[in-house]
């Protein structure tokens, strides 16, 4: 698992945290096959977060990596990846508040690692370890946590940690939207994007 640090401040304890799945839900597309010039940011994604920052919320990115496992893509790429979503997420909002506190990754690939080390999976959401981590590390509140993700993967991680889950229908999340009943997570909340998710949050804290 591989943590990129992004505070422009030192943190509060206790702070409230929203967690946020990348792709899908910040940005359109996975940009692992072609690099950080593939990012780009979801319509209302960076005046979304921004608004998280300035309600009092630390937002931290949480995201599996197995591409990096499998070979397909190298850490540094990943990185470079990150680097131009902040980017983006300045540019689009004319603040550098609008980043993202932190970014953790998980890279492992099981059966399709390239090497040995790559295998491990036990990070990989739906495991709460990045969340736990990730609230260790920056010393966050983990009462009243929030998770934004389109994927089943997302919101058993968020209810493995406390938090509570919200699907967005960017991203994969018209399909696990049909998958949630067999799954056993229904009811939960559903959202239509990042910006919508926002707006329910703030509703309800």
């Amino acid at each position: 698992m591989e943590t990129i640090p992004l505070c422009t401040e030192p943190h509060n304890a206790g702070r409230r945290v929203v967690f946020l799945d990348r792709d899908g839900v910040i940005n359109d597309l996975p940009s692992y096959h072609t690099g950080p010039e593939a990012m780009a940011l979801i319509p209302g994604a960076a005046q979304a977060l921004l608004t998280l920052k300035q309600a009092g919320y630390a937002v931290v990115v949480i995201t599996n990596q197995s591409a990096v496992g499998a070979g397909y893509t190298s850490p540094r790429t990943v990185n470079m990846v990150h680097e131009r979503m902040c980017q983006l997420l300045v540019e689009a909002t004319g603040e550098i508040a609008a980043q993202p506190d932190a970014i953790f990754y998980s890279i492992g690939a099981g059966s399709r690692a390239v090497q040995p080390e790559w295998a491990d999976r036990s990070t990989n959401k739906p495991s709460p370890q990045m969340l736990q981590q990730a609230q260790s590390l920056l010393g966050l509140n983990p009462n009243g946590a929030w998770m934004v993700g389109d994927r089943l993967s997302d919101l058993e991680a968020a209810l493995a940690f406390g938090a509570t889950p919200i699907l967005v229908r960017t991203g994969d999340g018209r399909e696990t939207e049909e998958e949630l009943g067999a799954a056993g997570l229904a009811p939960i909340a559903i959202c239509n994007n990042l910006p919508a998710a926002v707006r329910h949050i703030l509703q309800e804290q």
